[in-house]
């Protein structure tokens, strides 16, 4: 069903929303722990996706670096994470608090801090009260 769509969306020309659609559906498969359904869509989306796109830039990348924790390559997952990071002062959506929450988990403490204090100002100026309380509870967690 799911390449099926994906064919679908190729055959119209629409590579845009293939490789924006495909990073965060390797994000929901790491969010289930799937981790090896989700290198393939993360693959896609970077293949597929424009440099300029920053929402698939931020995408892929991400659940690259989850996949990439997930099979042990912790120093290669917190590299693209801290790109992630990067990427995500670009952003105003809501898709900056989820990312910057998805990489603390993979950065060193300070830089962990960091991104979640950004988290928690995105979270504060989006009325996201969810991503707030998440933001914070792990600030407070940390040492």
């Amino acid at each position: 069903m799911l390449r099926e769509g994906r064919d679908q969306l190729i055959a119209a020309g629409e590579r845009g929303y293939l490789s924006s659609l495909s990073g965060v559906l390797a994000g929901a498969l790491c969010d289930q722990g799937r981790f090896d359904e989700a290198e393939p869509f993360a693959d896609e989306s970077r293949e597929v996706g424009a440099e300029d796109d920053h929402t698939t830039q931020m995408y892929w990348r991400a659940a690259k670096a989850r996949i990439l924790a997930a099979y042990g390559l912790r120093a290669e997952a917190a590299d693209l994470a801290a790109v992630v990071v990067e990427l995500t002062r670009e952003e105003k959506g809501f898709d900056t608090q989820i990312l910057l929450l998805q990489m603390a988990d993979l950065l060193e403490p300070d830089e962990a801090r960091a991104a979640l204090e950004r988290a928690v100002e995105a979270s504060e100026a989006k009325g996201n009260l969810v991503s707030l309380a998440q933001a914070r509870e792990r600030l407070a967690a940390l040492p």
